[in-house]
C-alpha cells in the first residue's frame, strides 16, 4: 500500500514510557493527496503503543489539523 504523503516533517516529538506502554506527542507538517484531493497542512498527533509478543504495536493514534 503507498502511503498518501508526500512529505511529512516532524516539528515537535516528545515520548513518555511506562512499563509495557508508551505515549508519542508530537506535531509535523504533511503533504500529501487523498485519492484526487492534495492536502497541506500542520497537525498535532499522539499515538499509542503497546509491548506485546517482543514488538511494539500502535494500539490508538489520533491527529489534529491545527488551524493556521
Amino acid at each position: 500500500m503507498k502511503s498518501p504523503f508526500e512529505t511529512a516533517d516532524v516539528a515537535t516529538l516528545r515520548k513518555s514510557l511506562d512499563g509495557d506502554a508508551a505515549v508519542v506527542t508530537g506535531s509535523t507538517t504533511l503533504k500529501g493527496h487523498s485519492g484526487k484531493t492534495q492536502f497541506e497542512g500542520d497537525f498535532q498527533f499522539t499515538d499509542t503503543w503497546v509491548y506485546r509478543e517482543g514488538q511494539w504495536k500502535l494500539a490508538a493514534s489520533h491527529a489534529t489539523r491545527l488551524s493556521k
